[in-house]
């Protein structure tokens, strides 16, 4: 055996467990030095002896008659109700509590499951026994238990809409020695329903939802309020930062869906700073609008109308060709032809610009369209030669046989003219 063993050594944390839970050990130790200073002064010892003779003697007739022992039998009834109460009423708040408790967590759990009207049942009777008791005391192992039920009433109503009741149960809510997390929940979502109360002045609010996120950064919900409010103010560029944020903290389910909304943003960023003369600029937020947006077409339209505007068709097709959801065709045909039904006519193209074009882009679509311009510009001669590399390719398509029926036609070869244009019928009715 070890020295451990042979000696016996106290369990503190035992001790100081039966000092904070048994009230008689409490009192044992507060009486062990009184009865020793006692048993030290046998004077004192002799007074207290005569004191309970006196009193002795002076109850005693009082015990000897009926009246005086219904008294005394009443007296020590009251005592043991008095002390049987105050036991009892430890117990039933603490049954009160496990009740307020099993409440709250099936509160949470309705809400977990989108049962919002169970959630806020449960919740609504926490804060009824909170009434009662003080569920601090009855229930040790959550004392912010009312605080909490408060919060998520509040939640509860915010998500049916209820902007009222939500607003009660959070401006409601104990205050008193809250821990941070809490806190910050509790000022969260008193910014939420803030923010979707038409009654406040959106100064207010703002300066809520800013004050709350410097507190909790991090908050995704304050985030998206915050720049919702700032995009709908025209302030797209300070909407932009907080929506980088967002980026930076999304999990890998939703970064899709947040560099969408990002790109939207940059493109209405861009189309402001092109609104003040800012082009270089523009085209910078443009062009990180298509990476973080690959699928939004916007960014691609603008910065492509941007260079057919400039006379640079390649790029401007080479930029509308990199989105899958653009008619990059359309495009190049407006840019190039202009627009018959507005009226509009495009400008004069350089013949190098075109050469770079069917070079760069030696598709069906785009031989079209470049076989198109010239022909509308007159050139004949190139449009017969645009619409012959296709042929000579194997390329058989309706329009391209029309537009070059178009061309005999104009050319003043009607013989060749009906010829194509039965032979686009004939495709036509093939396909």
């Amino acid at each position: 055996m070890s020295l451990k063993d042979k000696i016996w050594i106290p369990n503190v944390l035992k001790l100081k467990q039966a000092w904070r839970t048994k009230w008689y050990v409490r009192w044992a130790v507060y009486a062990l030095p009184v009865i020793l200073v006692l048993g030290l002064l046998s004077g004192v010892l002799n007074f207290f002896s005569s004191l309970i003779n006196f009193v002795s003697r002076v109850l005693a007739p009082a015990f000897a008659t009926p009246t005086g022992r219904f008294v005394a039998f009443n007296l020590l009834i009251l005592i043991i109700v008095i002390f049987t109460w105050k036991r009892a009423k430890k117990v039933i708040c603490r049954l009160f509590g496990c009740v307020a408790l099993k409440r709250f967590l099936g509160g949470i759990s309705a809400m977990a499951r989108d049962e919002l009207p169970r959630a806020i049942r449960d919740f609504q009777k926490v804060t009824k026994i909170g009434k009662t008791i003080d569920l601090s005391l009855a229930v040790p192992e959550y004392p912010e238990i009312l605080t909490a039920a408060h919060v998520k009433l509040g939640v509860c109503f915010q998500q049916l809409g209820d902007v009222k009741k939500s607003t009660y149960w959070i401006e409601t809510a104990p205050m008193k020695d809250l821990p941070p997390a809490l806190k910050k929940d509790r000022d969260a979502c008193r910014a939420l329903v803030y923010d979707e109360n038409p009654e406040l002045l959106p100064e207010t609010v703002e300066k809520e939802l800013k004050e709350t996120l410097s507190r909790d950064g991090k908050n995704t919900g304050l985030l998206r309020a915050l720049r919702e409010r700032l995009r709908k103010a025209g302030n797209v560029e300070e909407a932009v930062r907080l929506q980088e944020k967002l980026v930076s903290s999304a999990s890998p389910q939703d970064i899709s869906s947040e560099n969408r909304v990002l790109a939207v943003l940059l493109f209405v960023r861009g189309r402001e700073l092109l609104a003040e003369g800012q082009g270089k600029k523009a085209r910078t937020i443009l062009r990180r609008a298509m990476e973080v947006g690959p699928d939004i077409p916007l960014p691609f339209l603008l910065l492509g109308d941007l260079e057919a505007e400039k006379g640079n068709i390649a790029k401007a097709l080479s930029v509308w060709g990199q989105c899958p959801s653009l008619p990059a065709l359309e495009r190049l045909e407006k840019a190039m032809c202009g627009d018959r039904e507005a009226g509009v006519k495009a400008p004069a193209i350089p013949h190098e610009e075109l050469l770079t074009i069917a070079r760069q882009f030696p598709y069906v679509g785009t031989l079209t369209v470049v076989a198109r311009y010239f022909f509308e510009r007159g050139d004949f001669r190139r449009a017969r030669n645009s619409l012959a590399k296709l042929l000579e390719i194997g390329v058989v398509d309706h329009r391209l046989l029309k537009l070059l029926g178009d061309v005999e036609r104009a050319e003043g070869n009607e013989e060749g003219a009906q010829k194509r244009y039965l032979m686009a019928l004939k495709s036509l009715w093939s396909r």
